[in-house]
C-alpha cells in the first residue's frame, strides 16, 4: 500500500471515530497518520496499539475503538451508514469476533443474536425498580383529578370553609382553599433489547416484572431493536418472574438484533396513539447506539415529547460527557428528553425525588 493511500485511510478512520464519539482532532490525525506510516498494516495489532495511542486518549472508549477498528481495518470492504453520510468500511464477520459485536450493536440489519436466557435482579433490587415506577407516578401527577384537596393555595373552597366555621359558631374566620389532585400518571415504558444492551436484559426483565404490581391499565409495555413489540399482553398474562421470561423468550427476531431508535419511535407514534397522551410519562430505557439518521431521530424524539406529558430516558451508566464518552444520539436525547438519569439513580428514590420537577406534585 502506497503511503499516500494509507494516510488517506487514517484520515477516514479519524472521521469514523469522531461521527461515533470518540473526539480527536487535526493534530491527533496527523500523529495517527506518522505513526501507521512508521508501523505499516502487516501487522494489524501493532497498527491499532499505535492509532488507539494518538486517536483515544480516553481509556474509557478504548473498547468503542476497538470495534471500530475491526471494523474499519479488517475484512472485504462493504457499506454501512453512519449519521449523515455513507462511508465503506471494511467488515470480516466471523464468529465470536469483536466485528460480530459491533455489528449487532450498530447495525440496521435485522438479526437475532440471542434469548433472554438471564435471571432477574435480586428481591431488594425488584423492590427498588417497583418504588422508582411508583414514585413516577405520584410524583409528576400530570392530570388533574376530579377530588378537591385543601391546599395553602388555589381557589376558595366555600362547602369546605361553610364546614369549618360551624366550629366557631357559624362565623366565618378563614375561608379554607383548595385545588384538584391530581391524578397518578400512566407509564409508558420503551426498553431496548438490541445486543449493546445485552447485560442489562436482567434489568429489562425486572423492571417488567415492577410493571406487573402497577394497577391494570396503569402502564405499557414495549420492546424495540429493530422493530417495536408490544410487550404489555405477555406482563398482564405473566404469573411470576419466570413465566414472564418464558413468554418474552418467544419473541423472535428481536432480542440482540441491531438498533432502530428512531424507527422504533415513529412506529410508536403511528401504530399506539392511544398509550401517548398528556397524562402519560414515557420511560426509555436504552444506551442510545444508533446509527440512523440524526435528523429523523430528533423529528422522533420531538413528537414524542409534544405528545406524552413527561420524557424520561434512562442510560445503563452515566457516560462521561466531558471525555466525550457518549454517542452523538445522547445529545440530541438529552436536547428532548424532560430527564436524563442512569440506572443508578433511577434505583435512587431519593435521588430521584430530588430531579423530578415540584411543579408537578
Amino acid at each position: 500500500m502506497q503511503k499516500g493511500g494509507l494516510e488517506e485511510r487514517v484520515v477516514e478512520f479519524a472521521r469514523l471515530l469522531r461521527e461515533n464519539g470518540i473526539r480527536c482532532t487535526v493534530a491527533e490525525s496527523i500523529d495517527a497518520a506518522l505513526a501507521a506510516s512508521l508501523v505499516g498494516t502487516e501487522d494489524l495489532e501493532r497498527l491499532k496499539q499505535a492509532l488507539r495511542a494518538a486517536l483515544a486518549k480516553d481509556p474509557g472508549r478504548h473498547r468503542l475503538f476497538d470495534y471500530l477498528f475491526d471494523l474499519y481495518w479488517r475484512g472485504a470492504w462493504t457499506a454501512v451508514q453512519v449519521p449523515g453520510r455513507r462511508i465503506a468500511v471494511r467488515v470480516e464477520v466471523e464468529p465470536g469476533s469483536p466485528v460480530e459485536r459491533f455489528l449487532s450493536i450498530y447495525s440496521p440489519v435485522e438479526a437475532s443474536w440471542g434469548e433472554p436466557g438471564v435471571e432477574p435482579p435480586s428481591a431488594a433490587q425488584a423492590r427498588a425498580l417497583y418504588r422508582s415506577l411508583a414514585l413516577l407516578r405520584r410524583r409528576l401527577g400530570l392530570e388533574e383529578g376530579r377530588r378537591r384537596v385543601p391546599r395553602r393555595r388555589g381557589r376558595i373552597d366555600f362547602k369546605r370553609s361553610m364546614r369549618r366555621s360551624l366550629r366557631t359558631f357559624g362565623e366565618t374566620v378563614r375561608l379554607v382553599r383548595a385545588s384538584r389532585k391530581r391524578s397518578k400518571t400512566d407509564i409508558l415504558v420503551l426498553l431496548d433489547v438490541s445486543n449493546s444492551m445485552k447485560d442489562y436484559w436482567p434489568w429489562i426483565l425486572g423492571i417488567l416484572n415492577a410493571l406487573r404490581r402497577l394497577p391494570p391499565g396503569s402502564y405499557e409495555a414495549f420492546l424495540f431493536s429493530t422493530r417495536l413489540v408490544r410487550a404489555t399482553p405477555m406482563v398482564e398474562a405473566a404469573g411470576g418472574a419466570e413465566d414472564l421470561r418464558r413468554l418474552l423468550s418467544r419473541v423472535e427476531g428481536l432480542w440482540g438484533s441491531g438498533t432502530r431508535i428512531s424507527q422504533s419511535v415513529e412506529e410508536l407514534l403511528e401504530s399506539h396513539t392511544p398509550a401517548l397522551h398528556r397524562g402519560a410519562a414515557v420511560l426509555v430505557f436504552s444506551d442510545g447506539w444508533d446509527l440512523g439518521d440524526l435528523g429523523r431521530l430528533a423529528s422522533a424524539l420531538a413528537e414524542l415529547r409534544r405528545r406524552a406529558g413527561f420524557l424520561v430516558w434512562v442510560t445503563p451508566e452515566s457516560p462521561r460527557r466531558d471525555a466525550g464518552g457518549e454517542p452523538s444520539t445522547m445529545r440530541i436525547i438529552r436536547r428532548h428528553a424532560d430527564l436524563t438519569i442512569d440506572l443508578e439513580t433511577l434505583l435512587n428514590t431519593r435521588r430521584l425525588l430530588r430531579l423530578l420537577p415540584r411543579s408537578s406534585a
